[in-house]
């Protein structure tokens, strides 16, 4: 089963797969969908994650915030409990439907495996199996 599947804009795939990696070096199974093409038993993989991952999450970007299909997806997550937010950009926020629910600024993010706040989804992605 997948710990976390991760919901973002194809023009933030760079940095949600830096981010996976970050979290799977902890012991976090991750799945995201990347936009590209995948074979069936990949696009099954990924249409389950997305709706049974313990942990759901955002990443915030300008394009992500543009996409209405992301917001609605975020909206059902936060009904079901299992939304985390994070902001990619610098002074970036979730859409206005989802700004009252606490983000994580991965913005200044260097891509350290263990920097404070990839520890900080650890725990709180560990505090959601």
């Amino acid at each position: 089963m997948t710990d976390v599947f991760i919901a973002s804009a194809p023009e933030d795939n760079d940095r949600v797969y830096l981010l996976s990696q970050a979290l799977r070096s902890h012991g976090i199974t991750v799945a995201f969908d990347d936009g590209g093409p995948a074979d069936p038993t990949t696009a099954k993989h990924l249409a389950q994650a997305r709706t049974t991952a313990p942990c759901w999450l955002a990443a915030w970007s300008r394009p992500s915030v543009a996409r209405e299909t992301l917001t609605l997806q975020g909206l059902d997550a936060l009904r079901r409990g299992v939304l985390v937010q994070i902001v990619l950009d610098p002074g970036g926020a979730a859409p206005p439907p989802l700004r009252h629910v606490p983000a994580f600024d991965l913005s200044p993010w260097d891509g350290s495996l263990d920097a404070p706040i990839v520890l900080a989804l650890v725990e709180a992605a560990d505090h959601m199996r």
